[in-house]
């Protein structure tokens, strides 16, 4: 299963990916909303953070519903 974990916080991003990754997940990450709204056609699961630099995760979460039913 790919997950893209989109976080800013290098710490929480890390340690959410290392987590993730110990299960046998496939993690592909990015630090906003822009970068996010590229790299989610591969995914089957989005983790994603609310408060975001520039675009937040709400506009990103309106954007991905327009094309996407992902998780």
């Amino acid at each position: 299963m790919n997950i893209l974990l989109v976080e800013d916080e290098p710490a929480v991003r890390t340690g959410t990916e290392q987590f993730l990754r110990q299960r046998g997940f496939t993690v592909v990450t990015a630090t906003s909303g822009e970068e996010a709204l590229k790299k989610f056609t591969r995914a089957d699961v989005i983790v994603l953070d609310i408060m975001l630099p520039g675009m937040s995760g709400i506009e990103v979460l309106h954007q991905i519903r327009q094309t996407s039913d992902v998780p």
